[in-house]
């Protein structure tokens, strides 16, 4: 390991491997949660409209059996609007958890970019620091030097 890699880089790639996998799933909870959004509104399009219909038939005086037909579809449609609501509250869940995961998985990469940060502006220091010794050293024996000469 040479004296300038980041000691901690395999973790920070870890990291970051780990975000962009949190980012995959929030992704996929977001669609989730937009079929199940979706699903639930035609759901209530739907029994809006088998009410109307049982209105229409009620009031053009339907047969008892049209009537009874209607009803247990419309019950049946309640039964899976529950259903979809449901799936819906779910999916709002796997979102928040989603979001709450990637948002971990984030600040996990961030700490880990600003710790290399750190390291990289160390390395430049000390870096800058060996050079500017180097040149005053080079300065000195010059100066020394300079001296001798005018003395002698």
């Amino acid at each position: 390991m040479s004296r300038s890699e980041f000691r901690l880089q395999r973790v920070l790639e870890l990291r970051h491997w780990k975000e962009q996998e949190q980012a995959s799933k929030l992704s996929l909870a977001r669609r989730e949660l937009k079929a199940a959004k979706e699903a639930l509104e035609n759901l209530s399009e739907i029994r809006s409209a088998t009410q109307d219909q049982i209105a229409r038939a009620h009031g053009a005086g339907g047969t008892v059996g049209q009537l009874q037909n209607l009803r247990i579809i419309l019950s049946q449609l309640d039964e899976e609007i529950e259903a979809a609501a449901g799936r819906h509250e779910q999916a709002t869940t796997n979102l928040e958890t989603s979001i709450a995961k990637f948002n971990e998985a984030f600040r996990d990469r961030q700490i880990l970019e600003r710790l290399r940060e750190r390291h990289e502006e160390a390395l430049r220091s000390a870096e800058n620091d060996a050079e500017r010794k180097e040149l005053d050293e080079v300065a000195l024996t010059h100066f020394g030097r300079s001296e001798l000469d005018q003395s002698g």
